[in-house]
């Protein structure tokens, strides 16, 4: 059975020190390894099983594809390695802040300085900003193969042009980088000449919708912007990508906005959100799970186990969110909405 991945040996995530953002704070790594090697389906790599058992590739068959063709090297031997040879990382995921511009539907303070404002008005304490001190992180500029940028915003922060400008010192500019950003800055001309300068560059954009459902689930983000900026930076790579995040809100709208990946003829991968846990796909009211019947993509998540979130709790919690930010789900989801309002007037 293929189970192998990399991560485990090849790649650190900062400031967590983990391999792996997919697995779960309490995975034991050396059993993960262990697993990995054996032909065992590791059972803290749930996420990626799942998204490969809907015929969908999954986090570790990119990244073993990745390893394998920037290294030359088969990955038969790869794992080899993995089992005789004291690896090194040669991956960087770096989350220099929470700096961010956005107050997307499924985040919090943890992640975006925007959300801190809009817990305080819904009198949450908020995170913490946090800023990674990157004179206080160990990373080989010079043998990085990868450098993943993740925020935050990544293009919101200084740190991440400092980040690049290191590798560029080092004459590392053949080295991968792939910025995680949410296609809302502009950049000015100096910071697309310097990013232009890396042979083997992937800004991957954060979109979990289109038109109005994108506004809603990335607030206050606009289509239009994004549209344009899509088009700034297919002029300084070709390689464009998307990251989409699944919840119980926008997967509704899975079909239409996976047609318009294909149509824009962007690469997308999933990831499904398990926190937030009352915006998770096993936590979604029964009302909305009924719903998804016809919709194949859901159905290792729509079965009702008695684990769901009431309706009420929910309409109360999104409700919540949008009196903060002074927007009306109704405007953009308006599916969703007429559930919501139904069990509302049900109730009068």
């Amino acid at each position: 059975m293929d189970t192998f991945c990399v991560l485990p040996w090849y790649s650190l995530e900062l400031p967590s020190n983990s391999p792996c953002c997919l697995l779960p704070r309490s995975a034991n790594i050396k059993q993960v390894k262990h697993d990995l090697l054996s032909g065992v389906k590791s059972q803290a790599c749930a996420k990626c099983w799942v998204i490969e058992s809907q015929g969908n590739k999954s986090r570790r068959q990119f990244e073993n594809e990745f390893l394998d063709y920037k290294l030359n090297r088969d990955l038969e031997l790869i794992k080899q390695d993995c089992k005789t040879t004291n690896i090194t990382p040669l991956f960087y995921q770096i989350t220099t802040s929470n700096l961010c511009n956005q107050a997307c539907v499924t985040c919090g303070s943890v992640a975006s300085t925007k959300w801190a404002e809009i817990e305080k008005k819904m009198n949450i304490v908020p995170e913490s900003r946090f800023e990674l001190e990157l004179e206080n992180i160990d990373i080989n500029y010079a043998t990085a193969r990868r450098i993943s940028l993740l925020g935050g915003e990544p293009f919101f922060d200084p740190k991440t042009f400092v980040i690049l400008e290191k590798l560029i010192e080092h004459g590392n500019t053949d080295c991968f980088v792939s910025i995680v950003t949410n296609g809302s800055i502009a950049l000015p001309k100096s910071k697309l000449d310097l990013l232009s300068k890396f042979t083997d560059l992937n800004i991957c954009i954060s979109i979990d919708g289109t038109g109005p459902v994108f506004e809603y689930m990335r607030w206050p983000a606009k289509w239009d912007t994004l549209i344009d900026n899509i088009n700034l930076f297919q002029k300084i790579t070709k390689n464009i990508s998307v990251s989409y995040t699944i919840s119980s809100l926008n997967i509704f709208y899975h079909q239409q906005t996976i047609d318009w990946f294909k149509t824009q003829d962007i690469r997308y991968n999933h990831n499904i959100v398990s926190d937030p846990a009352w915006l998770s796909l096993t936590a979604m009211p029964v009302e909305l799970k009924q719903l998804l019947d016809e919709n194949s993509f859901a159905q290792p998540w729509v079965t009702i186990t008695g684990n769901e979130i009431s309706l009420t709790e929910y309409k109360e919690k999104i409700y919540a969110q949008d009196r903060a930010k002074r927007i009306d789900i109704k405007d953009y989801l308006p599916e969703i909405w007429e559930v919501l309002d139904k069990s509302a007037n049900a109730g009068k």
